[in-house]
């Protein structure tokens, strides 16, 4: 699970798309990518996630690393932060 928080609902729907778009390119062929979602606010931050189903663990985590570290070294999540969860409850 990848989360997405921001102080903007705007802000945080607009990085949990790029980091959408950007976890798709790499993904394995039978990983299968839904959202990205709304969650509750809190502490008055907007959040978003993404959820990953894969068979093959390490391909997807290392996809999801590739997409988060490309996204970071640009503007995608200025003013976002991120969690990623890989093995959520």
């Amino acid at each position: 699970r990848v989360e997405v928080a921001a102080g903007a609902a705007d802000d945080a729907e607009r990085a949990a798309g790029e980091l959408r778009s950007l976890i798709d390119e790499r993904r394995p062929e039978k990983t299968e990518l839904l959202g990205p979602a709304p969650r509750f606010r809190v502490r008055g931050r907007h959040r978003r996630h993404l959820l990953l189903k894969a068979t093959d663990r390490g391909a997807t985590v290392g996809a999801v690393r590739e997409a988060v570290e490309r996204a970071a070294s640009g503007r995608a999540l200025r003013g976002v932060a991120l969690s990623v969860d890989v093995d959520p409850q």
